[in-house]
This record gives structure tokens, C-alpha cells and sequence, in this order.
């Protein structure tokens, strides 16, 4: 009956747990009948980490209760988090074994959701296993997330990406003990998806066994304080002048770049150091004393003293500074007022030799007074002094005014307001603001200075930069007495600056220009080679119906041909590499297989001439560096040992470490070069035993250089007449990689081309009708593929259409609408866009071959054409299936 009319919710258990009664406010609470629970086992319908502890209370037969503990009812998603306080009782038999468990719960949710929300931090309540119980509507409002979207949700998915694993470690060290809380900085996940920044301070529940049992996190929002410290970063950084932090025992905690500019030590050097390190000894009891003086007042304005540079030049620094308690630093501002003092030390040196001679001799004072005027008559910088108010009438101007801006010194001082009447309009608002800033300062004490630049008026109509340094001079009162400063003409600097600026946009240009006419050149230098060599290859097909006379002109007509085309391609990469247009990958190469490939590459000349190769194998080195480059240097530097080697001759390959670098060395045993050569060995089109039989153009070393050192290494050579060569490349190295590998060479093998309809051909669109005739006689004799030729895009598109090709190859440069225009035109239309499109262009530069991959080209073949690479391109695209 007890059980029954009770009004808390109460559960009768057996020793194992399985519901025997349950009253009606137990399945009130839970949102069952009472008849569901009748034999069900407690763990079975509500999974938890507390079977530890309805374990130990059989055990020990003694009650235990935990007070607020979260609980999400598994089939009831409405309810959300709830928070219970519950009890388990053992009631024991005649024998003192547990005969079974009382179990009362009491929801408790609302006092404990009245506690998440007091306060203004977020908090998150997280069960032992990472998944979020409940938030308060604050970490809700941060996340701009509703409750239910983060209930259940990881609480790792909360949290950024890099920071998840920070947050994990908090977790941890919070349930290591009872009583333990952790904090960490960490950035949230919004809605948005912008990072926000929080503080989390993270408590751990125990259970009664020790084990955890539920986390409470609560997160203070750091948005604004982050975006603070940003916007002062940025300010710090970007000042002109020189800023720092300097903590209470006086050691810089931090600098901006103009502290580098100014003394010339690196920043990481000032880090740490004490602030009187730098300080000039005549300088650090005055220093000294102003910092005490700091420390009390909290404030310092104007207060000058001199600093040694990294070359040991004194430079003059005039501070602004603030002490701050409560973080026990000082945020100081610092202006190079070493030039102003230079000139202040001279006025200063002549004002007191002045005062001193007026007291002992009239006549000395007449001279001092003339080499006075003499000096500012003569001097590049114009001194003047001025009322500190109104319209800042000018009081003195020295003579050499009128060298400078051509203006009679007395007419500074006929008007009042003639000085400022003269400043450009634009200026002088500008400068007559400052001016008033500068002398409402009650407590300047007359060693602050201040820099103007503005646009004077000359007497003959125009306008000057001038450069205005000057400081307030105090008479006795507490009023300003006057200001002294100099005007410099800067006009000319400025000139220089500007000057400046338009000689690297015409560089700029000229290097646009000479890309145009590198572009232009490949085209111009390839088109007839194409024809040259096509045609050649095509009578080589046939070399079985030419005499020996026509094989043997046919032979010197290739091979000078080939040389040609090397020497344009050599010159062409030399001037792409000048003009940086040169793409070189930084990735870990395997030494020994570049090495294995660039002997099997030039082995076929070896053995031609009689030449053995002898490489030792390495096969744990690897270095950085871009792998095609780097065969390109190996295979010219052996095939050079190889031409230039003697019959029966030896060609070592090796590569060692040589400190952090790999050294890869080709050595000869060829005739040497005179060592008067070597300087020059590398320059481009310079050549060694010109008269020679051996074929070459001076490039392909110039060429080695260029690509090694833009892999970040150096090549060098050493040579004995009548011994041989040693030509050696070192570049970084690089720890073992299991992706690092030699870039593949692949043999073209012989392909059958694919079947074509007979009612399907190849349209070819070219102007030049030499070029369209080699394409023919290949088609016609080889192929076995009808070939339709155009010679325009305009006419082109027309076939396209008429036709409809299965494959079109065309031409970039042609008269009127280009490749790149057609090829647009061919995409747009459904009925043609399927049909593969392969470039051919003279033009090799990879911003051609880009700009045709954007368009739409599914190749790009670059003049002169090679028919074996023409003829793979040819049958991949026919065999591919049409879009």
C-alpha cells in the first residue's frame, strides 16, 4: 500500500535487477504502464554506467543515492534532458541476504535548469562518454544553435577541428580525480561556421565507485577579447614608428618591425633583452630614472635618450610611454629624432657660444653672429622660428630662403599669415590642425619634435615639397614661447620615388614583351620545322625506295633538322628560365632509379661510340628536387662524357652525401679541358674545342645550371688535360620517402588504330598549306583515315558541322577567328561538343598549352610534330568512347 499511494516514484527491484512493482508516479515519470516493467531488467531498459553501482549496493548492503543526476529517456525525445535525485535501498531477509532494492527516484529538473541558467557563461552538461546531456540557452545564443540540435550530439563535433583534440585532453585531466577542473582555450563550431572563440573550464562527477559519470563544462565567450588583441597585432605591426612592450624588470617582450629598421638587430634578438642592453651607457642613469619616475606618475611623455645600432651608430629616440599594473608591463611608443638632434646640437652649440661672447666681448659676439649667418645662408635647410597660435607668423627665416624657394626673407615676416597663405590649399588644413595639436600639449616639455610634409609655393608660382621638422620652445610662463624648426626642399626625393616607380612598371612591361616575343618566336621558328621534319619522317617510311644517295641526304637532312630543333628548344627553355617562367616541383627523388634511367636512356650512344658506363648503385638516397629536371641534367651531362670521350673509353656515374647534400658526379676519361676554359664553361652558347667533329650549340650547360640552381643546388666541374672530366651537381637532401620515385618513361609501343566508320573522318584546320599537305600523305598513305582539311576556323566549323568528324585536330594561330575562339564555339554546340579536339600550335609555353586545356583541347601537340606522339594522340582519342 506504501508503495502504491506513495506520491515519489518508487521501483521494487530483485537482487538481479528485474522490475517486480513499480507504483503509478514511477511510470507517471517514466512514461510507461506499470505492467511494462513487471520482469524487465532494469539495464536492459535503461542502458547506464550506474550497474557499478546497484552492483556495490548488493554488495555491501548498504543504500547509496546521488543527487542531480541528467538521464535522457530513450523513448521519449520531447522530454529532453531530465535530472533526478535517486535512491537504492537493499532490503534484507530474516538472514541478512538482500532480498531486494528499493529504488525512488524525484525529478529535480527544474531547480537544476534553473541552475544552468544563472550566470552568463554557456554551460554543457556531458555524460562520461562525450555525448551532450543538455545546454543552457547562453551556449545556445554562442553557438546560434536551438537545445535540441546539440542534445545527443558529440560533444568533439562541437568543438573546431584542431582543437578537438586539446578539448579531449581537458576531459581527461578533469576525471582524473575527484575535485579536479581543467581549463583550455579552444574554438567552438558555430552555425555559420565561423570559429569561436571560448575559455572552457571543465568539472568531472564521480560516482560512488570512482568512475566518471557526467562532465559540467562551462564556456566563456573570448570573441571580443580575440578580436582585440588581432586589431592591436595589426596596429603594432603596421606603425611607422617604433613600438614595444617592456615587462617590469625591464626586458623587451615585444617589437615591431621598425625597431629592426632602426637599430638593425633582428627582432628575435631584442626578444628578452634587457631594454638598457641597447641603451647608450652615458644614457642609463637617465634612463634609469625614468623609469622610476614611470612607475610612479604611470605616464612618461617626451622623454629622449640615445641608442647604440648593430653597427654601433648612436641614434636619438624620443618616448611616449604607459605602465600598466595589473599586467606589470610597459607599452611605449619610440620616434628617431636623431637628424632634429643633429640640428638642435648645432643651433644649441651657437645659441650658447652666442650668450657666452655677449657677456665677455662685443667684438666676438659680431663675429660668431656672422658665421652664424654664414652657415644658415649656405645650408641646404631653411631655419625659421614662428608664433605657436593663429595663423603661426613667421618670426625669423634665415637668409638661405631665398636660394631655396626663391622668396625675399623679409616677406615671411611683412604678413602674419604669409607663411601659412603660401602652403598648397589641399595641405593646409592639415598642417594647421597639427600645429594646433601639437602646441595644446600643457606638459611637453620642449624636447618633443614634430615632422610635417606639405606643398610650399614658390616665389615663382610653384609648388615645393617640404619637409617641416620643428619643436615648441617654453618661455618662463606656463604659455608657449615660440617654435623652432627647418623646411628642407624634398622635392627632388620625391621626383626619385616616383621615378622609381615607373622604371619596375616599365620593366614589368619589357617582360611582358619579351614573353610575347618568346611565344612568338616558338611559333614562328616550329611552324616550318614541322614541315621539315614531317616530310622527312614520311620519306624515311619509304626508305626502301630511295637510292643510297636520297637515304643518305634524307640522313643529313634529319639530323641537321633534329639539331636545329634542339638548339631552338635549348635557347627557347634558357630564355623561359630567365624570364622565370620555368615551373620546377619541389618532391623527394630516388637517386638511384634517375640514375638507372638516364644510363638506360643514353646507353644506345654509348655503345655506338664504343663507351662503357660504370654506375654504382645507391639505393638509400634521395633528395629534393624535381625529378624530370633532374634527369634532363644527368642525361646531357653523360651524353656529353660519352661524345667527348675517346674509343673504348669509361663513363663513371656515382652519387655520395656530402654534408646535408647528395653529390651526383659524372666523370670521363676523355681529352680534358684546359683550365683556362672553365670560368666560362657554363655561359650560354659557349663552346669547348669548337673545331671538333662533336655537334653542339653552347646551351645545354648554361641550361644545367639554371635548372639546378632553381632546384636549390650548385654544379661545378673539374678537368685535367689529357685525363678527363668530372662534372658534378649537389643538391638537398632528403630523408627516405616511400612515395619518392623517378618520373616513368614510357616507351611508345606500335598501336593498330581503331576501326573508323567509313562515313567518319579527321578534320585538320591549318593556314599553312605545307603543313596541311603533310597531314594528307600521312592520312592517305598510313592512316587508312579520310582526312578533310581546312584553312580557317571559320571554313573549319562549317565541315565540323557537315561533316561531323570523329576527331578534329586544329591549328591555334589562324587568320581571323583563332583555335581557341573555335574551340569555344565547338563546346557551345550539343551537336558538335562530343567531338575530341587535339591542338597543334608551334607555340610551347605553358601558358598556350593551359589556356587550350581551359577551352576544351583534349591534347596539345606542339610543332614540329613527332608522328609517333601524333600517333598516339590520334588513337587514344578515336578510341575513346564520345561524350
Amino acid at each position: 500500500m506504501l508503495l502504491r499511494d506513495s506520491y515519489i516514484a518508487t521501483a521494487l527491484l530483485d537482487p538481479q535487477f528485474n522490475f517486480i512493482r513499480v507504483n503509478k508516479a514511477y511510470a507517471t515519470a517514466t512514461g510507461h504502464a506499470p505492467e511494462f516493467f513487471i520482469g524487465k531488467n532494469h539495464f536492459e531498459l535503461y542502458p547506464s554506467n550506474a550497474q557499478a553501482i546497484f552492483e556495490q549496493v548488493v554488495a555491501s548492503k548498504q543504500a547509496h543515492e546521488i543527487r542531480g543526476r541528467p538521464f535522457d529517456f530513450p523513448d521519449d525525445d520531447a522530454r529532453g534532458t531530465t535530472y533526478w535525485d535517486w535512491k537504492l535501498e537493499p532490503l534484507l531477509n530474516d538472514a541478512g541476504e538482500v532480498e531486494a532494492l528499493l529504488f525512488t527516484l524525484l525529478d529535480v529538473t527544474a531547480r537544476y535548469r534553473t541552475h544552468l541558467e544563472l550566470g552568463r557563461a554557456g554551460v554543457a552538461v556531458v555524460s562520461a562518454d562525450g555525448a551532450i546531456f543538455d545546454v543552457n540557452s547562453h551556449l545556445c545564443e554562442l553557438l546560434g544553435r536551438p537545445r535540441g540540435d546539440l542534445r545527443g550530439r558529440p560533444w568533439a563535433e562541437v568543438v573546431h577541428r584542431a582543437d578537438r583534440e586539446r578539448a579531449a585532453s581537458a576531459l581527461a585531466e578533469a576525471c582524473s580525480e575527484p575535485s579536479r577542473t581543467a581549463d583550455r582555450r579552444v574554438r567552438l563550431a558555430t552555425v555559420d561556421g565561423r570559429p569561436c572563440h571560448a575559455l572552457l573550464t571543465l568539472s568531472c562527477v564521480h560516482n560512488n565507485v570512482g568512475e566518471a559519470d557526467y562532465f559540467v563544462l562551462h564556456v566563456h565567450d573570448r570573441n571580443a577579447e580575440v578580436r582585440a588583441q588581432e586589431q592591436k597585432e595589426r596596429f603594432f605591426n603596421l606603425s611607422v614608428d617604433l613600438l614595444c612592450i617592456v615587462d617590469y624588470n625591464g626586458r623587451f617582450t615585444d617589437v615591431n618591425e621598425a625597431w629592426e629598421r632602426t637599430l638593425g638587430y633582428a627582432r628575435a634578438e631584442l626578444i628578452g633583452r634587457p631594454l638598457l642592453d641597447f641603451v647608450d651607457p652615458e644614457d642609463h642613469q637617465l634612463t634609469l630614472r625614468e623609469a622610476e619616475r614611470l612607475h610612479v606618475a604611470s605616464t612618461t611623455l617626451a622623454f629622449t635618450n640615445r641608442y647604440r645600432t648593430k653597427t654601433g651608430e648612436l641614434r636619438w629616440l624620443t618616448w611616449n610611454a604607459v605602465a600598466h599594473d595589473e599586467t606589470r608591463e610597459i607599452i611605449a611608443v619610440a620616434h628617431d629624432v636623431t637628424e632634429v638632434k643633429r640640428y638642435e646640437a648645432e643651433l644649441l652649440e651657437h645659441r650658447e657660444r652666442l650668450s657666452e661672447l655677449v657677456r665677455e666681448r662685443t667684438d666676438a659676439l659680431v663675429a660668431t653672429e656672422s658665421r652664424t649667418r654664414h652657415l644658415l645662408a649656405r645650408g641646404p635647410a631653411v631655419v625659421y622660428t614662428c608664433e605657436p597660435a593663429g595663423d603661426f607668423a613667421v618670426t625669423y627665416v634665415s637668409p638661405n630662403v631665398r636660394e631655396v624657394l626663391g622668396i625675399a626673407p623679409e616677406r615671411f615676416t611683412e604678413r602674419a599669415d604669409f607663411w601659412l597663405a603660401n602652403v598648397h590649399p589641399d595641405d593646409a588644413a592639415r598642417v594647421q590642425r597639427d600645429l594646433a595639436n601639437l602646441t595644446g600639449l600643457a606638459d611637453l616639455d620642449g624636447r618633443g619634435t614634430a615632422i610635417h610634409e606639405y606643398r610650399f609655393r614658390r616665389a615663382d608660382g610653384v609648388y615645393r615639397w617640404i619637409r617641416d621638422e620643428f619643436r615648441l620652445l617654453r618661455g618662463d610662463d606656463v604659455g608657449a614661447a615660440e617654435i623652432v624648426g627647418y623646411w628642407i626642399d624634398i622635392t627632388e626625393r620625391r621626383s626619385q620615388m616616383e621615378a622609381l616607380r615607373e622604371a619596375r612598371d616599365a620593366a614589368e612591361q619589357a617582360s611582358r614583351a619579351k614573353s610575347d616575343f618568346l611565344s612568338r618566336m616558338s611559333h614562328e621558328l616550329r611552324t616550318p620545322m614541322n614541315a621539315i621534319l614531317g616530310f622527312g619522317e614520311l620519306l624515311g617510311l619509304e626508305r626502301e625506295r630511295l637510292s643510297a644517295n636520297q637515304r643518305e641526304g634524307l640522313g643529313h637532312i634529319m639530323g641537321a633538322g633534329r639539331h636545329l630543333l634542339t638548339l631552338i628548344d635549348g635557347v627557347l627553355q634558357l630564355a623561359k628560365i630567365d624570364a622565370g617562367q620555368e615551373d620546377i616541383l619541389s618532391e623527394a627523388i630516388a637517386v638511384d632509379d634517375v640514375a638507372a634511367r638516364c644510363e638506360a636512356l643514353v646507353r644506345p650512344i654509348a655503345r655506338r661510340r664504343q663507351v662503357r658506363i660504370d654506375r654504382a648503385p645507391c639505393p638509400e638516397l634521395y633528395v629534393r628536387g624535381d625529378a624530370v629536371r633532374l634527369m634532363q641534367v644527368l642525361v646531357n651531362l653523360l651524353t656529353n662524357a660519352i661524345k667527348y670521350n675517346r674509343r673504348g673509353g669509361l663513363v663513371r656515374l656515382r652519387a655520395e652525401v656530402v654534408d646535408d647534400r647528395v653529390r651526383l658526379s659524372v666523370e670521363d676519361t676523355g681529352a680534358g679541358i684546359d683550365a683556362r676554359e672553365l670560368p666560362r664553361l657554363f655561359d650560354p652558347f659557349y663552346r669547348v674545342n669548337v673545331n671538333t667533329p662533336v655537334e653542339g650549340s653552347g646551351i645545354g650547360l648554361s641550361i644545367c645550371r639554371r635548372l639546378v640552381e632553381l632546384m636549390g643546388g650548385s654544379i661545378g666541374v673539374a678537368s685535367e688535360p689529357g685525363v678527363g672530366s668530372e662534372f658534378w651537381i649537389e643538391l638537398p637532401q632528403e630523408t627516405a620517402d616511400a612515395d619518392a620515385s623517378a618520373p616513368t618513361i614510357d616507351a611508345l609501343g606500335d598501336r593498330d588504330l581503331p576501326d573508323t566508320p567509313a562515313d567518319r573522318c579527321v578534320l585538320y584546320v591549318e593556314d599553312n598549306q605545307a603543313n596541311r599537305r603533310l597531314m594528307e600523305i600521312l592520312f592517305s598513305e598510313h592512316l587508312r583515315i579520310p582526312l578533310v582539311t581546312a584553312p580557317t576556323a571559320e571554313e573549319g566549323l562549317v565541315l565540323a558541322k557537315v561533316e561531323r568528324p570523329a576527331l578534329i585536330l586544329m591549328d591555334l594561330d589562324l587568320p581571323g577567328m583563332d583555335g581557341y575562339q573555335a574551340a569555344q564555339l565547338l563546346s557551345e554546340d550539343p551537336a558538335l561538343a562530343s567531338i575530341p579536339l587535339v591542338a597543334v600550335s608551334a607555340h610551347g609555353m605553358s601558358d598556350h598549352i593551359e589556356r587550350a586545356q581551359a577551352v576544351g583541347f583534349d591534347d596539345y601537340l606542339v610543332k614540329p610534330l613527332n608522328l609517333s606522339r601524333t600517333l598516339e594522340a590520334i588513337t587514344r582519342l578515336l578510341e575513346r568512347p564520345r561524350r
